[in-house]
């Protein structure tokens, strides 16, 4: 059980890094 929710977090993470990267960009550049 804990192995597939890890092997989601390590398939999820990627995504969320440039979502969250993208977001700091706008961020700055609005700020």
């Amino acid at each position: 059980m804990e192995s597939k929710v890890v092997r989601g977090m390590i398939i999820a993470a990627p995504p969320a890094i440039l979502m969250w990267l993208a977001l700091a960009e706008v961020v700055h550049l609005v700020g």
